[in-house]
């Protein structure tokens, strides 16, 4: 087993286990803007419905800063293999717009930050 797997699967035991109780799940939805006419400034929007399942945290005070990161902001941390999709900024998740988006080096999570719609 590779170190992907083994952390993969650390995360998902403690997603099952101890953290079992704090994992929520959610849906996703990003939106693809297709081909926009110069002329007549129309084009077609599609939606693309994900879901997924993660911890949603509340960011340390020591870290709000009122610009970046705001005292309502949500820090949501989802595990890659539970997720259909990776999120991207300016999905929007359980009623929050996704403002910035991490994934770790092992491509085994996502951290992403959540602003209120």
């Amino acid at each position: 087993m590779g170190l992907h797997s083994n952390i993969t699967n650390a995360l998902e035991r403690a997603f099952a286990g101890p953290l079992a109780d704090a994992v929520k799940p959610f849906t996703g939805v990003h939106i693809v803007r297709s081909f926009i006419d110069p002329v007549t400034e129309e084009g077609r929007v599609e939606t693309v419905e994900y879901k997924g399942q993660g911890v949603f945290d509340n960011f340390d005070l020591t870290v709000v800063d009122g610009v970046n990161i705001e005292a309502s902001d949500q820090q949501l941390i989802a595990l890659a293999s539970q997720c259909e999709r990776q999120p991207e900024v300016g999905d929007k998740i359980n009623g929050y717009e996704v403002k910035a988006i991490q994934i770790d080096p092992a491509n085994v999570s996502y951290t992403a930050l959540l602003r209120r719609i």
